[in-house]
């Protein structure tokens, strides 16, 4: 049986004629916020792009400033999970303006607020996503991003 994980050889294309791995966009995404640790790139139902993001929990727990942004979306510096949710939302953004094609696109995407072990955990990720766009109740560390 086929996983639903992107294979190793998926290409993204680039509008500007680049083509990239499914690891290269995973990095792309990582050097686009330095809050990120982890990127796991995914399928959902409908075979459109998901994000599974880790967070770098070290960089946001103590941060040095006072002043929340209230931006939607775009960089700044988050203090918590909901502020890191709305930075990323402008970082994934930002990202999909790169590609050329639409089914390149990440079109949603979750923060993973945990410290277990990520490449074991995936799947449970997935069906906490899929049930969270169905309706029902989630885990609390995870923190959904939608309107890519």
């Amino acid at each position: 049986m086929e996983s639903d994980n992107l294979k190793e050889n998926k290409i993204f294309r680039l509008a500007d004629g680049r083509e990239l791995a499914n690891d290269e966009v995973q990095k792309l995404i990582k050097d686009t916020c330095h809050y990120v640790k982890y990127v796991v790139l995914n399928k959902d139902g409908n075979s459109r792009n998901i994000a599974f993001i880790f967070p770098d929990k070290n960089l946001y727990k103590n941060p040095d400033y006072l002043v929340t942004p209230n931006e939607n979306d775009g960089c700044f510096c988050p203090r918590d999970l909901d502020e890191l949710g709305r930075c990323l939302t402008g970082c994934i953004k930002k990202v999909n303006l790169l590609f050329e094609n639409n089914d390149d696109k990440i079109v949603n995407a979750a923060i993973i607020d945990t410290d277990e072990n990520i490449e074991s955990e995936i799947e449970k990720y997935k069906e906490i996503f899929n049930k969270s766009f169905g309706g029902e109740e989630v885990n609390d560390e995870v923190y959904f991003i939608k309107n890519l």
